[in-house]
Protein backbone atom coordinates (compact mmCIF):
# COMPACT_ATOMS: atom_id res chain seq x y z
CA UNK A 1 0.00 0.00 0.00
CA UNK A 2 2.85 2.58 0.77
CA UNK A 3 4.32 1.82 -2.62
CA UNK A 4 1.05 2.21 -4.16
CA UNK A 5 0.92 5.48 -2.54
CA UNK A 6 3.93 6.78 -3.36
CA UNK A 7 3.63 5.82 -7.24
CA UNK A 8 0.01 7.22 -7.30
CA UNK A 9 1.50 10.84 -5.74
CA UNK A 10 4.51 10.70 -8.25
CA UNK A 11 2.06 10.15 -11.05
CA UNK A 12 -0.45 12.94 -10.08
CA UNK A 13 2.42 15.54 -9.80
CA UNK A 14 2.90 14.68 -13.86
CA UNK A 15 -0.65 14.71 -14.74
CA UNK A 16 -0.52 11.10 -15.07
CA UNK A 17 -3.48 8.58 -14.82
CA UNK A 18 -2.41 4.98 -14.42
CA UNK A 19 -0.44 2.75 -11.67
CA UNK A 20 0.18 -0.97 -11.74
CA UNK A 21 2.13 -2.97 -8.72
CA UNK A 22 2.17 -6.07 -8.03
CA UNK A 23 4.63 -9.10 -5.88
CA UNK A 24 5.57 -12.40 -7.91
CA UNK A 25 7.84 -14.21 -8.82
CA UNK A 26 11.24 -12.20 -10.37
CA UNK A 27 11.59 -14.76 -13.56
CA UNK A 28 9.44 -12.21 -15.51
CA UNK A 29 12.96 -9.89 -14.81
CA UNK A 30 15.12 -11.91 -17.35
CA UNK A 31 13.97 -15.02 -17.89
CA UNK A 32 14.15 -15.98 -21.88
CA UNK A 33 10.19 -16.97 -21.67
CA UNK A 34 8.88 -14.12 -20.46
CA UNK A 35 10.30 -12.30 -23.56
CA UNK A 36 7.30 -11.41 -25.05
CA UNK A 37 5.54 -10.19 -21.51
CA UNK A 38 8.77 -7.66 -21.46
CA UNK A 39 8.40 -6.13 -24.76
CA UNK A 40 4.62 -5.66 -24.22
CA UNK A 41 5.62 -3.85 -20.83
CA UNK A 42 7.67 -1.71 -22.70
CA UNK A 43 5.43 -0.93 -25.36
CA UNK A 44 2.72 -0.25 -22.98
CA UNK A 45 4.29 1.86 -19.78
CA UNK A 46 5.93 5.01 -19.22
CA UNK A 47 8.45 4.05 -16.05
CA UNK A 48 9.41 1.25 -14.76
CA UNK A 49 10.56 0.12 -11.14
CA UNK A 50 11.46 -2.94 -10.01
CA UNK A 51 12.63 -4.15 -6.56
CA UNK A 52 14.25 -7.34 -6.68
CA UNK A 53 13.72 -9.21 -3.21
CA UNK A 54 16.19 -12.26 -4.20
CA UNK A 55 15.52 -15.18 -1.63
CA UNK A 56 15.33 -17.97 -4.70
CA UNK A 57 15.76 -21.32 -3.49
CA UNK A 58 17.54 -22.05 -6.91
CA UNK A 59 19.10 -19.64 -8.68
CA UNK A 60 20.44 -17.92 -5.87
CA UNK A 61 20.67 -20.93 -3.13
CA UNK A 62 19.20 -18.32 -0.90
CA UNK A 63 22.23 -16.93 -0.27
CA UNK A 64 23.81 -12.98 -0.66
CA UNK A 65 26.55 -12.52 -3.08
CA UNK A 66 29.12 -12.43 -0.36
CA UNK A 67 27.66 -15.86 0.58
CA UNK A 68 25.08 -14.91 3.84
CA UNK A 69 21.66 -15.67 4.24
CA UNK A 70 19.46 -14.71 1.90
CA UNK A 71 15.17 -15.91 3.19
CA UNK A 72 12.76 -15.46 1.35
CA UNK A 73 11.02 -12.15 1.92
CA UNK A 74 8.04 -14.07 2.92
CA UNK A 75 9.66 -15.67 6.01
CA UNK A 76 8.47 -14.43 9.69
CA UNK A 77 8.78 -15.73 12.99
CA UNK A 78 6.23 -18.04 12.78
CA UNK A 79 7.24 -19.42 8.80
CA UNK A 80 10.99 -19.38 8.82
CA UNK A 81 10.70 -21.16 5.33
CA UNK A 82 8.88 -18.72 3.46
CA UNK A 83 8.53 -19.55 -0.07
CA UNK A 84 11.04 -21.26 -2.69
CA UNK A 85 10.37 -18.42 -5.30
CA UNK A 86 12.78 -15.52 -5.25
CA UNK A 87 10.22 -12.85 -5.63
CA UNK A 88 10.09 -8.79 -7.08
CA UNK A 89 8.01 -6.03 -6.39
CA UNK A 90 7.17 -4.04 -9.90
CA UNK A 91 5.91 -0.95 -10.48
CA UNK A 92 4.55 0.42 -13.78
CA UNK A 93 2.97 3.64 -14.36
CA UNK A 94 1.51 5.06 -17.51
CA UNK A 95 0.69 9.11 -18.13
CA UNK A 96 -1.63 8.47 -20.76
CA UNK A 97 -1.96 6.72 -24.43
CA UNK A 98 -0.75 10.06 -26.04
CA UNK A 99 2.47 10.60 -23.97
CA UNK A 100 5.30 9.12 -25.66
CA UNK A 101 4.50 9.85 -28.78
CA UNK A 102 3.92 13.79 -27.17
CA UNK A 103 7.68 13.36 -25.98
CA UNK A 104 8.70 11.35 -28.94
CA UNK A 105 9.64 8.71 -26.44
CA UNK A 106 10.60 5.01 -28.19
CA UNK A 107 10.84 1.84 -26.75
CA UNK A 108 14.83 2.46 -27.45
CA UNK A 109 14.74 5.59 -25.05
CA UNK A 110 12.91 3.87 -22.36
CA UNK A 111 14.56 2.88 -18.87
CA UNK A 112 13.85 0.69 -16.18
CA UNK A 113 15.30 1.64 -12.84
CA UNK A 114 16.04 -1.51 -10.88
CA UNK A 115 17.72 -2.53 -7.08
CA UNK A 116 18.70 -5.53 -5.46
CA UNK A 117 17.30 -6.14 -1.89
CA UNK A 118 19.47 -8.75 -0.24
CA UNK A 119 19.61 -10.31 3.11
CA UNK A 120 17.69 -11.07 6.48
CA UNK A 121 16.49 -7.54 6.81
CA UNK A 122 15.67 -7.18 3.05
CA UNK A 123 11.79 -6.09 4.01
CA UNK A 124 12.62 -3.66 6.83
CA UNK A 125 14.83 -2.27 3.79
CA UNK A 126 12.62 -2.07 1.60
CA UNK A 127 9.81 0.07 3.35
CA UNK A 128 12.71 2.59 4.71
CA UNK A 129 13.56 3.08 1.29
CA UNK A 130 10.72 4.97 0.80
CA UNK A 131 11.71 7.72 3.49
CA UNK A 132 14.51 8.60 0.83
CA UNK A 133 14.90 12.19 -0.11
CA UNK A 134 16.47 10.89 -3.27
CA UNK A 135 14.77 8.28 -3.58
CA UNK A 136 15.91 7.65 -7.54
CA UNK A 137 19.53 7.78 -6.60
CA UNK A 138 18.41 4.30 -5.03
CA UNK A 139 18.57 2.39 -8.16
CA UNK A 140 20.34 1.56 -11.09
CA UNK A 141 19.45 2.09 -15.01
CA UNK A 142 18.96 -0.89 -17.28
CA UNK A 143 18.07 -0.63 -20.91
CA UNK A 144 15.71 -3.37 -22.31
CA UNK A 145 16.01 -3.84 -26.21
CA UNK A 146 15.86 -6.71 -28.43
CA UNK A 147 19.68 -7.49 -28.67
CA UNK A 148 19.70 -8.71 -24.48
CA UNK A 149 16.05 -10.14 -24.70
CA UNK A 150 14.23 -7.03 -23.07
CA UNK A 151 15.98 -7.68 -19.51
CA UNK A 152 15.31 -5.69 -16.97
CA UNK A 153 18.43 -6.76 -15.33
CA UNK A 154 21.12 -3.22 -15.55
CA UNK A 155 23.81 -5.02 -17.80
CA UNK A 156 27.72 -4.18 -18.87
CA UNK A 157 27.60 -5.34 -22.12
CA UNK A 158 30.48 -3.89 -24.49
CA UNK A 159 30.10 -3.17 -28.09
CA UNK A 160 33.40 -5.16 -28.62
CA UNK A 161 31.62 -8.33 -27.26
CA UNK A 162 28.35 -7.67 -28.95
CA UNK A 163 30.26 -7.58 -32.24
CA UNK A 164 31.08 -11.31 -31.80
CA UNK A 165 29.02 -13.59 -33.85
CA UNK A 166 26.58 -16.04 -31.47
CA UNK A 167 27.79 -19.60 -31.15
CA UNK A 168 24.47 -20.06 -33.11
CA UNK A 169 25.92 -17.85 -36.29
CA UNK A 170 28.85 -20.32 -36.43
CA UNK A 171 27.15 -23.35 -37.13
CA UNK A 172 24.92 -24.43 -40.92
CA UNK A 173 22.13 -26.19 -38.96
CA UNK A 174 20.58 -24.98 -35.56
CA UNK A 175 21.36 -27.14 -32.48
CA UNK A 176 19.84 -29.67 -31.16
CA UNK A 177 17.98 -30.19 -27.54
CA UNK A 178 19.52 -33.49 -25.59
CA UNK A 179 17.27 -35.72 -25.26
CA UNK A 180 14.25 -36.04 -22.30
CA UNK A 181 13.35 -39.56 -20.60
CA UNK A 182 10.90 -38.27 -18.21
CA UNK A 183 10.76 -41.94 -17.48
CA UNK A 184 11.69 -42.11 -13.67
CA UNK A 185 14.85 -43.40 -14.64
CA UNK A 186 13.21 -46.26 -16.38
CA UNK A 187 15.69 -45.78 -19.25
CA UNK A 188 18.45 -44.62 -17.39
CA UNK A 189 21.06 -46.33 -15.29
CA UNK A 190 24.44 -46.11 -13.73
CA UNK A 191 24.82 -49.42 -14.16
CA UNK A 192 24.18 -51.53 -17.60
CA UNK A 193 23.10 -55.07 -16.54
CA UNK A 194 19.57 -53.76 -14.89
CA UNK A 195 18.87 -51.59 -17.71
CA UNK A 196 19.25 -53.95 -20.08
CA UNK A 197 17.21 -56.62 -18.27
CA UNK A 198 14.14 -54.35 -17.43
CA UNK A 199 13.89 -53.12 -21.15
CA UNK A 200 14.85 -56.39 -22.27
CA UNK A 201 11.73 -57.92 -20.07
CA UNK A 202 9.86 -54.87 -21.62
CA UNK A 203 10.13 -55.51 -24.96
CA UNK A 204 8.88 -59.50 -23.95
CA UNK A 205 5.07 -59.97 -25.51
CA UNK A 206 4.89 -63.04 -22.69
CA UNK A 207 5.33 -60.69 -20.10
CA UNK A 208 2.30 -58.95 -18.73
CA UNK A 209 2.15 -55.15 -17.89
CA UNK A 210 1.74 -56.32 -14.31
CA UNK A 211 4.95 -58.25 -14.28
CA UNK A 212 6.88 -55.26 -15.64
CA UNK A 213 5.41 -52.80 -13.32
CA UNK A 214 6.91 -54.90 -10.59
CA UNK A 215 10.02 -54.70 -12.52
CA UNK A 216 10.30 -50.98 -12.78
CA UNK A 217 6.84 -49.09 -11.86
CA UNK A 218 7.86 -46.49 -14.28
CA UNK A 219 8.15 -48.48 -17.06
CA UNK A 220 4.43 -48.62 -17.27
CA UNK A 221 3.61 -44.72 -16.06
CA UNK A 222 1.04 -42.64 -16.66
CA UNK A 223 1.68 -39.03 -17.21
CA UNK A 224 4.04 -36.52 -18.92
CA UNK A 225 2.03 -37.22 -21.74
CA UNK A 226 2.50 -40.89 -22.04
CA UNK A 227 -0.51 -43.81 -20.75
CA UNK A 228 1.86 -46.62 -19.75
CA UNK A 229 -0.25 -49.85 -21.16
CA UNK A 230 -1.17 -47.84 -24.37
CA UNK A 231 2.39 -47.21 -25.09
CA UNK A 232 3.69 -50.01 -24.46
CA UNK A 233 1.54 -51.57 -27.25
CA UNK A 234 2.50 -49.46 -29.34
CA UNK A 235 6.20 -49.84 -28.78
CA UNK A 236 5.83 -53.40 -28.84
CA UNK A 237 3.62 -52.85 -32.38
CA UNK A 238 6.86 -51.03 -33.86
CA UNK A 239 10.32 -51.91 -32.19
CA UNK A 240 12.33 -54.76 -31.26
CA UNK A 241 14.73 -55.19 -28.50
CA UNK A 242 17.97 -54.04 -29.19
CA UNK A 243 20.73 -54.38 -26.88
CA UNK A 244 23.46 -52.02 -29.16
CA UNK A 245 20.99 -48.69 -27.96
CA UNK A 246 22.05 -49.39 -24.33
CA UNK A 247 25.27 -46.72 -24.82
CA UNK A 248 26.84 -44.48 -22.48
CA UNK A 249 25.18 -41.11 -21.53
CA UNK A 250 26.74 -38.25 -19.83
CA UNK A 251 23.80 -37.20 -17.15
CA UNK A 252 25.60 -34.31 -15.38
CA UNK A 253 29.35 -33.06 -15.98
CA UNK A 254 30.93 -36.15 -15.14
CA UNK A 255 28.39 -38.33 -14.17
CA UNK A 256 28.38 -40.89 -17.14
CA UNK A 257 25.80 -43.49 -17.03
CA UNK A 258 23.67 -46.16 -19.14
CA UNK A 259 20.78 -45.44 -21.61
CA UNK A 260 18.60 -47.25 -23.72
CA UNK A 261 18.48 -44.49 -26.69
CA UNK A 262 16.38 -44.47 -29.42
CA UNK A 263 13.96 -43.01 -31.01
CA UNK A 264 11.81 -44.63 -29.71
CA UNK A 265 8.02 -42.75 -28.49
CA UNK A 266 6.03 -43.02 -26.80
CA UNK A 267 8.78 -44.83 -24.25
CA UNK A 268 11.11 -42.07 -24.67
CA UNK A 269 9.28 -38.64 -23.71
CA UNK A 270 11.65 -36.73 -26.33
CA UNK A 271 14.51 -39.00 -28.03
CA UNK A 272 15.58 -36.17 -30.15
CA UNK A 273 15.73 -38.20 -33.53
CA UNK A 274 17.79 -35.82 -35.79
CA UNK A 275 20.19 -35.14 -32.69
CA UNK A 276 20.28 -39.10 -32.90
CA UNK A 277 21.05 -39.16 -36.96
CA UNK A 278 24.54 -37.08 -36.55
CA UNK A 279 25.96 -40.13 -34.04
CA UNK A 280 28.94 -41.60 -36.13
CA UNK A 281 32.08 -42.79 -36.02
CA UNK A 282 34.39 -39.36 -35.69
CA UNK A 283 31.84 -36.96 -34.70
CA UNK A 284 32.02 -35.02 -31.44
CA UNK A 285 29.27 -32.42 -30.33
CA UNK A 286 30.20 -28.56 -29.06
CA UNK A 287 27.47 -27.91 -26.32
CA UNK A 288 26.48 -25.18 -24.67
CA UNK A 289 22.76 -23.51 -23.84
CA UNK A 290 21.09 -19.99 -24.78
CA UNK A 291 20.65 -18.36 -21.81
CA UNK A 292 21.95 -18.56 -18.06
CA UNK A 293 19.20 -19.64 -15.38
CA UNK A 294 21.49 -19.44 -12.51
CA UNK A 295 24.11 -17.11 -11.38
CA UNK A 296 27.30 -17.94 -10.88
CA UNK A 297 26.83 -20.18 -13.48
CA UNK A 298 30.62 -21.02 -14.38
CA UNK A 299 31.25 -22.41 -18.08
CA UNK A 300 28.40 -22.60 -19.86
CA UNK A 301 30.25 -24.73 -22.41
CA UNK A 302 30.82 -28.46 -22.55
CA UNK A 303 31.87 -30.85 -25.13
CA UNK A 304 31.43 -34.49 -26.01
CA UNK A 305 31.61 -37.28 -28.05
CA UNK A 306 28.19 -38.65 -27.89
CA UNK A 307 25.08 -37.09 -27.23
CA UNK A 308 23.89 -35.57 -23.76
CA UNK A 309 20.86 -35.55 -21.64
CA UNK A 310 18.73 -32.47 -22.32
CA UNK A 311 19.68 -31.44 -18.34
CA UNK A 312 22.89 -31.97 -19.10
CA UNK A 313 24.28 -28.65 -17.86
CA UNK A 314 21.88 -25.57 -16.33
CA UNK A 315 20.08 -23.64 -18.96
CA UNK A 316 19.65 -27.24 -20.82
CA UNK A 317 22.16 -28.73 -23.37
CA UNK A 318 22.17 -27.29 -26.80
CA UNK A 319 23.87 -30.27 -28.91
CA UNK A 320 26.11 -28.55 -32.11
CA UNK A 321 27.56 -31.41 -34.22
CA UNK A 322 30.76 -30.66 -35.49
CA UNK A 323 30.35 -32.53 -38.51
CA UNK A 324 26.93 -33.16 -40.10
CA UNK A 325 25.39 -35.69 -42.01
CA UNK A 326 22.98 -34.36 -44.22
CA UNK A 327 19.64 -35.85 -46.34
CA UNK A 328 16.88 -34.76 -47.71
CA UNK A 329 15.07 -34.14 -44.12
CA UNK A 330 17.98 -32.30 -42.94
CA UNK A 331 18.32 -30.41 -45.87
CA UNK A 332 14.89 -29.11 -46.17
CA UNK A 333 15.16 -28.08 -42.28
CA UNK A 334 18.64 -26.29 -43.33
CA UNK A 335 16.65 -24.21 -45.54
CA UNK A 336 13.57 -23.05 -43.44
CA UNK A 337 16.16 -22.05 -41.02
CA UNK A 338 17.55 -19.35 -43.30
CA UNK A 339 20.27 -20.59 -44.81
CA UNK A 340 21.89 -21.05 -48.11
CA UNK A 341 23.40 -24.52 -49.42
CA UNK A 342 26.42 -25.81 -48.69
CA UNK A 343 28.50 -28.58 -50.49
CA UNK A 344 26.29 -32.10 -49.69
CA UNK A 345 23.60 -30.49 -48.20
CA UNK A 346 21.77 -30.75 -51.70
CA UNK A 347 18.71 -33.25 -51.71
CA UNK A 348 19.65 -35.79 -53.32
CA UNK A 349 22.69 -36.03 -51.09
CA UNK A 350 23.89 -38.15 -48.00
CA UNK A 351 26.94 -37.06 -47.14
CA UNK A 352 29.22 -35.49 -44.17
CA UNK A 353 29.59 -32.20 -44.13
CA UNK A 354 31.50 -29.36 -41.54
CA UNK A 355 28.57 -28.09 -39.60
CA UNK A 356 29.45 -24.67 -40.35
CA UNK A 357 27.93 -21.32 -41.77
CA UNK A 358 29.16 -19.56 -44.66
CA UNK A 359 30.37 -17.03 -42.46
CA UNK A 360 32.67 -19.14 -40.37
CA UNK A 361 33.92 -20.87 -43.63
CA UNK A 362 34.32 -17.45 -45.35
CA UNK A 363 36.51 -16.76 -42.31
CA UNK A 364 38.84 -20.01 -42.45
CA UNK A 365 39.35 -19.14 -45.83
CA UNK A 366 40.36 -15.61 -45.32
CA UNK A 367 43.21 -17.82 -43.09
CA UNK A 368 44.31 -19.65 -46.08
CA UNK A 369 43.09 -23.14 -44.30
CA UNK A 370 42.05 -25.91 -46.85
CA UNK A 371 38.23 -27.06 -47.28
CA UNK A 372 36.50 -27.86 -44.48
CA UNK A 373 34.43 -30.75 -45.93
CA UNK A 374 37.58 -32.56 -46.87
CA UNK A 375 39.65 -31.88 -43.87
CA UNK A 376 38.69 -32.62 -40.75
CA UNK A 377 40.84 -30.41 -39.04
CA UNK A 378 39.66 -27.41 -40.39
CA UNK A 379 36.04 -28.36 -40.14
CA UNK A 380 36.66 -28.82 -36.24
CA UNK A 381 38.80 -26.06 -35.60
CA UNK A 382 36.49 -23.30 -34.64
CA UNK A 383 34.72 -25.41 -32.32
CA UNK A 384 37.59 -26.36 -30.20
CA UNK A 385 38.59 -22.81 -30.40
CA UNK A 386 34.97 -21.22 -28.95
CA UNK A 387 36.05 -24.60 -25.97
CA UNK A 388 39.09 -23.03 -25.23
CA UNK A 389 37.75 -19.32 -25.24
CA UNK A 390 34.54 -20.89 -23.17
CA UNK A 391 36.69 -21.78 -20.38
CA UNK A 392 38.96 -18.62 -19.96
CA UNK A 393 38.44 -16.76 -16.69
CA UNK A 394 39.33 -13.19 -18.03
CA UNK A 395 36.46 -13.56 -21.01
CA UNK A 396 33.91 -15.27 -18.48
CA UNK A 397 34.39 -12.48 -16.14
CA UNK A 398 35.11 -9.54 -18.18
CA UNK A 399 31.49 -10.50 -20.34
CA UNK A 400 29.44 -11.95 -17.62
CA UNK A 401 26.19 -10.26 -18.57
CA UNK A 402 26.69 -10.32 -22.01
CA UNK A 403 27.29 -14.40 -21.99
CA UNK A 404 24.14 -14.86 -19.38
CA UNK A 405 21.43 -12.79 -21.41
CA UNK A 406 21.54 -15.26 -24.88
CA UNK A 407 23.43 -17.50 -26.69
CA UNK A 408 27.57 -16.63 -25.95
CA UNK A 409 29.45 -15.12 -28.33
CA UNK A 410 33.06 -15.55 -29.49
CA UNK A 411 36.02 -13.68 -30.47
CA UNK A 412 37.66 -15.23 -33.53
CA UNK A 413 41.49 -14.38 -33.70
CA UNK A 414 42.56 -12.40 -36.77
CA UNK A 415 45.63 -14.76 -37.08
CA UNK A 416 45.87 -18.33 -38.35
CA UNK A 417 48.48 -19.03 -35.76
CA UNK A 418 46.52 -17.64 -32.63
CA UNK A 419 43.64 -19.36 -34.31
CA UNK A 420 45.63 -22.75 -34.53
CA UNK A 421 46.82 -22.72 -30.86
CA UNK A 422 43.25 -21.78 -29.38
CA UNK A 423 41.84 -24.52 -31.10
CA UNK A 424 45.17 -26.74 -29.57
CA UNK A 425 44.26 -25.85 -25.87
CA UNK A 426 40.28 -26.50 -26.52
CA UNK A 427 41.14 -30.12 -28.04
CA UNK A 428 42.80 -30.59 -24.40
CA UNK A 429 40.35 -28.81 -22.57
CA UNK A 430 37.67 -31.91 -24.45
CA UNK A 431 40.00 -34.27 -23.67
CA UNK A 432 39.91 -33.89 -20.12
CA UNK A 433 36.04 -33.15 -20.11
CA UNK A 434 36.06 -36.89 -21.31
CA UNK A 435 35.78 -39.50 -18.61
CA UNK A 436 36.08 -42.28 -21.11
CA UNK A 437 39.20 -41.23 -22.38
CA UNK A 438 42.46 -41.70 -21.20
CA UNK A 439 44.97 -38.02 -20.74
CA UNK A 440 48.42 -38.04 -21.54
CA UNK A 441 49.93 -36.60 -18.90
CA UNK A 442 46.89 -36.47 -16.67
CA UNK A 443 45.86 -40.12 -16.78
CA UNK A 444 47.92 -41.76 -18.63
CA UNK A 445 51.42 -41.76 -19.97
CA UNK A 446 54.36 -39.72 -18.15
CA UNK A 447 52.16 -37.89 -15.22
CA UNK A 448 53.04 -33.87 -15.26
CA UNK A 449 54.99 -33.26 -12.39
CA UNK A 450 52.32 -30.98 -10.44
CA UNK A 451 49.99 -34.16 -11.17
CA UNK A 452 51.92 -36.72 -9.59
CA UNK A 453 50.81 -36.52 -6.21
CA UNK A 454 47.20 -36.62 -6.94
CA UNK A 455 44.85 -39.34 -5.86
CA UNK A 456 47.69 -42.23 -5.18
CA UNK A 457 46.99 -45.68 -4.92
CA UNK A 458 48.38 -46.35 -1.92
CA UNK A 459 48.12 -49.37 1.39
CA UNK A 460 47.22 -47.57 4.84
CA UNK A 461 49.92 -50.17 6.38
CA UNK A 462 52.68 -48.62 3.76
CA UNK A 463 53.56 -52.10 2.27
CA UNK A 464 53.86 -52.26 -2.04
CA UNK A 465 50.62 -51.35 -3.52
CA UNK A 466 49.16 -53.22 -6.94
CA UNK A 467 46.45 -51.21 -7.86
CA UNK A 468 45.12 -54.53 -9.97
Amino acid sequence: SRFLRLAERRVAEKGGRGVVCFISSFSYISDPSFVVLRKRFMDEFDSIWIDCLNGDSRETGKQTPDGGPDPSVFSTEWNKAGIQLGTAVGLFVKRGKTHAEREGITVADKKVRFRHFWGQSKRKDLLASLDDDDFEAQYDTSNPRKENRWSFRPSDVTSEYLAWPKATELCALPPYNGPVERRGFALISIAKDPLAGRISSYFDVTVSDDEIRNIHLSLMMTGNRIVGPEARRKVLSEFQYDESRIVRYPFKPFDVRWCYLENLRPLFSEPSPQLLNQRFPGNSFFITRDTADKDPEGPPFLFSPVVCDYDFISGHARHFPLHLKVGPSLSTGYHAHGNHALPGMEPEAEQITANLSPAARAYLGSLGLPDPDTEQTTAEMIWYHALAIGYSPAYLAENADGIRQDWPRIPLPQAKDLLLASAALGRQVAALLDTEAPVTGVTAGKIRDELKHVAVFQRVDGKPANPD
